[in-house]
């Protein structure tokens, strides 16, 4: 299993902006890339498709965020898909 860091960015009027670190896990079974995290509760990405999958994971993290805590958050990986996967033709 390999982690992934995204990164989740808050910012509010008047306020600085917040920056946290979301730990997210990596495995591959059964020709499904799966993503899911310990830190945000409810995270389950799932795709054939490697970089749908990735692509999905930020996108998730928002709506989980403002579903379990309220919170209205941008989040963005600290990795691109292509520097994740140097070796993509995607």
């Amino acid at each position: 299993m390999r982690r992934i860091t995204q990164k989740q960015t808050e910012s509010t009027a008047g306020m600085a902006e917040l920056t946290a670190a979301i730990r997210v896990n990596y495995r591959f079974v059964d020709g499904y890339h799966i993503y899911t995290s310990e830190d945000v509760y409810g995270l389950y990405v799932a795709n054939r498709d490697a970089a749908k999958a990735y692509a999905a994971v930020g996108p998730s993290l928002e709506k989980l965020i403002q579903l379990n805590e309220g919170i209205s958050c941008r989040v963005e990986p600290v990795l691109t898909f292509s520097e994740l996967v140097p070796d993509s033709t995607q």
